[in-house]
């Protein structure tokens, strides 16, 4: 974790509650944590999670982990196509996205 080697750690997730217990954590190891309920497939919203990060714990080093979807795909193929396009422009875009807003700041 990263908290353990001394990090403080922004999580976002769209689910509050999951983001809150993840932070919860990283308080436990004695490091500040900010919980973001955040969609980061949303251009404007990862905006204002960077925003705030960067407001209330600085510029540190910053990582990102995104997991979309899940399960056994028993979609047709136009459907997982659908389903791989955002989970390309979450996991790739996003994380492009974010790491460029908090390097012009």
């Amino acid at each position: 974790m990263l908290a353990q080697s001394g990090a403080d750690v922004a999580v976002a997730a769209r689910s509050e509650e999951e983001v809150e217990r993840v932070a919860e954590e990283v308080r436990g190891v004695g490091r500040r944590a900010l919980a973001v309920a955040c969609d980061v497939a949303s251009y404007d919203a990862r905006q204002r999670m960077v925003e705030r990060t960067i407001g209330e714990l600085g510029r540190g080093s910053t990582s990102w982990s995104t997991t979309p979807g899940g399960g056994e795909d028993r979609s047709s193929l136009g459907e997982r196509s659908a389903r791989w396009t955002h989970t390309i422009s979450v996991n790739l875009v996003g994380v492009y996205y974010c790491c460029r807003r908090r390097c012009r700041r």
